[in-house]
């Protein structure tokens, strides 16, 4: 497989009024009481996610990433705090059907949320939970054992007859020129999910997108080849074996 390079410019929503904004009250819980502060969200880069799946040919520097393929880019998604070749391990330990992902920041989605008062932490981080559900009467002994060492918790819910597994993962997001599906079959998600890059200030006049460093939003110039995977959303529904489309 090639890599396409492209050396282009890329136009950047900062500081522009196309830019989605809006102004969230937050709660904080506390022992002796409540403290709201008002937060502003700006939305920085937005897209719809159709599907995951990891590189056709091992990409350098990012050996071990699964592929986000979304309708405007793709973006490479690398975990924290887990040995090397983690997230490959899980796709080739576990029947990925049954696997399902969620995000923490975008609703039914994934995305970072970006502080403006620390533009120097400018990576895209944010917590993905994994869930694993599978009949109990198909897991075995071997998968259960694969599950355990890959970090999931799981409980056997004889009740429901389902063997029900969940891992929290830190992961941080890379964002590429786009992702493309290959090979003869292409799994896609039931229903496009969003992708959200989020810029939060707390009113600061001065902390505003315009003054964010944009390299944080700027696409590797990567075009990817992706061979998906049957990974579904949390409380979706699985997709499979859909034909490759061109």
């Amino acid at each position: 497989m090639k890599h396409t390079i492209w050396v282009y410019t890329v136009g950047m929503c900062l500081g522009l009024s196309a830019c989605a904004t809006q102004s969230v009250t937050h709660e904080m819980g506390a022992k002796q009481g409540h403290v709201a502060a008002d937060y502003q969200y700006q939305v920085l880069l937005e897209d719809e996610l159709v599907a995951i799946g990891t590189p056709k040919t091992a990409l350098q520097g990012h050996a071990d990433a699964w592929v986000l393929v979304g309708k405007k880019h793709g973006y490479l998604m690398t975990v924290s705090g887990k040995p090397a070749g983690y997230l490959n391990k899980v796709l080739h330990s576990v029947d990925a059907r049954y696997l399902r992902i969620q995000g923490q920041y975008a609703r039914d989605g994934l995305g970072a949320v970006l502080i403006a008062e620390r533009p120097e932490q400018d990576k895209l981080f944010e917590q993905v939970r994994l869930d694993y559900r599978k009949p109990l009467a198909q897991v075995s002994a071997a998968e259960r054992q694969r599950l355990q060492d890959l970090g999931f918790y799981c409980n056997a819910i004889s009740s429901s007859g389902v063997y029900d597994c969940s891992l929290g993962l830190n992961v941080q997001y890379h964002i590429i020129t786009a992702a493309q599906p290959t090979g003869s079959k292409v799994h896609r998600f039931a229903q496009p999910h969003p992708f959200k890059i989020t810029l939060r200030s707390d009113g600061n006049p001065t902390a505003t997108a315009a003054t964010w460093p944009q390299k944080a939003l700027l696409p590797l110039a990567l075009v990817v080849d992706v061979v998906t995977a049957p990974v579904q959303w949390l409380g979706g529904a699985v997709v499979q074996g859909i034909g490759a489309q061109q």
